[in-house]
């Protein structure tokens, strides 16, 4: 199986709102606006909402110079699903993007998953596989066959008709991606080195979590492809890293 990388010309680009929700761990999420400011797809913002009370966060995103970047902090505590959706009701796009802060993203993720909803004419996309890294033991894996829900991109409309992230702190997002799948509204695309799901100590899912649900069912990388997927977490050279990683995944995919 091959992948190509879409370039930075579109035919057809409508506003995509990418969409971010972080707490307290600005180092993180500077990456994830890196990984943005890279996308080859143009036509697009970035919606950052934070707690007011996250002094962390405030003070790096006062840093950003970026119009394209817009900055959204709320004084009481809402679930993730909840800050998810309110983030989607303030943002211009006629898509929508889940952008997690502690995640690493190609940058023809967008290019790439908007073209496929053109394609197939289907409001929503997800990847199929992704790469997973547990960042702490630097261990790498292929994940197994499914729409991954971090990797969503959907249709601002459906958005609007009642497919909203669930009111909960964690599997929020799978209420939604279900939703959209028992409607046969979700087209998949296949290209894992789009995205790296990283476990890294933090997250609002556990080790046990990742453990026993997530890297025990994926197909472990050796060293080789593990170093190629760490530098590209650091934002090194990504294009040609991400090209010698395609092999090692080919041959895992079969």
């Amino acid at each position: 199986m091959t992948w190509c990388f879409i370039n930075k010309h579109h035919v057809n680009n409508p506003f995509v709102s990418a969409i971010c929700i972080t707490e307290k761990r600005p180092h993180l999420l500077e990456r994830a606006v890196t990984c943005f400011q890279a996308q080859y797809y143009q036509n697009k913002e970035l919606i950052i909402l934070f707690l007011s009370d996250d002094i962390a966060t405030a003070a790096y995103v006062r840093t950003i110079e970026d119009p394209s970047i817009k900055i959204m902090s709320i004084p009481a505590p809402m679930t993730l699903g909840e800050r998810r959706n309110l983030a989607i009701r303030v943002s211009q796009g006629e898509y929508f993007c889940a952008w997690d802060d502690d995640d690493w993203y190609h940058p023809s993720r967008i290019s790439e998953q908007m073209n496929h909803i053109q394609r197939t004419n289907l409001p929503a996309c997800t990847l199929s596989r992704i790469i997973l890294m547990n960042v702490v033991l630097e261990k790498a894996y292929l994940s197994f066959h499914r729409p991954w829900e971090g990797s969503l991109i959907c249709a601002r409309r459906t958005f609007d008709e009642g497919f909203v992230y669930g009111n909960y702190n964690r599997g929020e997002d799978s209420i939604l991606v279900q939703a959209l799948l028992d409607q046969s509204l979700v087209a998949i695309h296949h290209n894992p080195v789009l995205y790296i799901y990283n476990y890294h100590g933090t997250n609002i899912s556990g080790k046990d979590h990742w453990d026993n649900n997530i890297f025990q069912h994926g197909m472990p990388l050796g060293q080789e492809a593990r170093d190629l997927a760490l530098s590209m977490l650091k934002n090194e050279d990504v294009i040609n890293l991400s090209n010698q990683l395609r092999p090692f995944v080919d041959a895992l995919i079969g």
